[in-house]
């Protein structure tokens, strides 16, 4: 009596190209069908967004510490109204969703200089000169003993030019204001390079900083919708900026490139300007997110070329290619939907370039062992069976755990010293789980179900091992 097969890792991927062999179709419709409706369900439930920050996405919902964290949350948001915030936490929370910052440099070594001081207040007069200013500025409250009537002002930059020029705009003696800086380098430091002193009046760099309040009109609390805020920053008052410093500065924008990655440089030839701002900095990195996003299209293009050229079949390389960009979603559905992660950035959709390689290299790998079969003894090169499965034991990485099958078979290549069957068995679960779950497990190889859906429709008449479509 024969004894009976185990449902062992090699039996069950015996099966199931057994079933591929002879239902190509259905398989193809089944898995592509679950596929599609992963796809249907993140879109269908809105679980498909883009988050700019890990923050709160990465906690789990349930978690009893995070339970803890909302109770002690809402409690503040109930009694927000009789909170004021400090000087010091509006300008952490202008931080947070765009205060701007900008260094100076002197080709020339020196920012020092009545030249370069012009040039540094021309540049910070765009940001705090324009109309829209007023509406983003952080507020500077008036004491109590003022009169009731004094309203609040926009708080001053950060900046040497209010030490440099007077009120009137007009530039000041410079030796009494340098050595009073020098005189106190504990609060000149901010604005200095480190080799100023009182015997080196000179500093090769210069820092200032344009303070931005939150909330803005509209929101209750500095951290209520704070990607929202710092979006409506960038919106409504960086980019208005933007439109005149950039002409200003002589930057331009280049293909996949914004302008603000290039250097600028003020009028007089001498001061190169670079500004940042958190809350911008986050949204133009998802953009650029976005149109690196662009070089992965392409790649798939070159990828889907050559596999159509190497495998001698568009259907092989069009079934490969969707089934590449469908094990994103599938991917998604478990790390959302299961794990409950919420943070997802287009960081994780570039994701696709790795995807590519190994999705590609399945295929090129099936298609090859699957060549390979028809010279291999004990294999009729019409029996599409015994091919497609000699192809995916050969290309999963493990040998036959069952000797009833292809132990018959002359010059078996699967049989290997039972001492190291340990080592294939650990090399194929690398290869069909471990690696794809790392980076978006496909279903199954997608080459084998093209070639198998090419049988279905006349490969079974091939002769001689060669399948019509695909040369010798």
């Amino acid at each position: 009596m024969a004894p009976r097969r185990g449902l062992g890792p090699g039996e069950l991927l015996r099966r199931y190209t057994a079933r591929v062999a002879r239902h190509p179709g259905r398989v193809l419709a089944l898995e592509f069908g679950l596929l599609f409706a992963v796809v249907g369900i993140i879109a269908g439930g809105g679980f498909f967004e883009i988050t700019q920050e890990s923050g709160r996405s990465w906690l789990i919902p349930g978690n009893r510490e995070v339970h803890r964290q909302d109770a002690v949350r809402a409690a503040r948001k109930l009694r927000g109204g009789d909170e004021t915030a400090s000087f010091r936490e509006r300008e952490a929370n202008g931080r947070e969703i765009g205060t701007v910052y900008l260094i100076y440099r002197s080709r020339s070594g020196n920012m020092l200089t009545p030249d370069n001081l012009r040039a540094v207040r021309d540049v910070e007069a765009l940001f705090t000169g324009h109309e829209r200013f007023p509406r983003f500025c952080q507020l500077e409250y008036p004491p109590e003993t003022a009169p009731r009537d004094e309203r609040p002002r926009c708080a001053p930059p950060m900046s040497l030019v209010r030490a440099a020029f007077d009120s009137e705009g007009e530039l000041r003696d410079l030796a009494p204001v340098l050595g009073a800086l020098a005189d106190n380098l504990y609060l000149s430091g901010f604005y200095l390079s480190k080799e100023f002193s009182s015997d080196n009046l000179r500093s090769s760099y210069v820092r200032s900083m344009i303070p931005l309040g939150a909330p803005l009109a509209g929101y209750e609390r500095p951290r209520s919708d704070r990607n929202q805020q710092a979006q409506e920053v960038y919106d409504d008052f960086l980019r208005s900026v933007e439109v005149d410093l950039h002409p200003h500065l002589g930057l331009e924008r280049r293909f996949l490139r914004p302008a603000r990655m290039s250097e600028g440089l003020a009028p007089n030839g001498d001061v190169e300007v670079l500004y940042w701002s958190d809350g911008a900095a986050r949204i133009e990195m998802n953009e650029l997110s976005q149109q690196d996003f662009l070089w992965a299209v392409l790649s798939m293009l070159c990828v889907a070329t050559y596999m159509a050229l190497h495998t001698r079949s568009v259907f092989i390389s069009a079934v490969g290619m969707l089934e590449i960009i469908l094990s994103i979603p599938l991917a998604f559905f478990v790390y959302r939907l299961v794990f409950q992660i919420r943070f997802f950035s287009f960081m994780h959709i570039l994701a696709v370039f790795v995807l590519l390689g190994i999705g590609a290299d399945d295929v090129f790998v099936f298609v090859d062992a699957f060549k390979q079969s028809s010279s291999e003894p004990g294999i009729e090169p019409d029996d599409l069976d015994k091919r497609i499965e000699y192809a995916a034991f050969r290309a999963s990485g493990r040998p036959s755990d069952e000797p009833d099958h292809h132990s018959s078979l002359p010059g078996n290549r699967y049989q290997r010293d039972p001492a190291h069957q340990h080592v294939w068995d650990f090399r194929g679960a690398l290869h069909r789980f471990a690696v794809p779950a790392q980076c978006a497990p496909h279903a199954t190889h997608p080459g084998h179900l093209g070639e198998a859906f090419r049988g279905w429709t006349g490969a079974r008449q091939a002769q001689g091992g060669v399948v019509p479509g695909w040369g010798g």
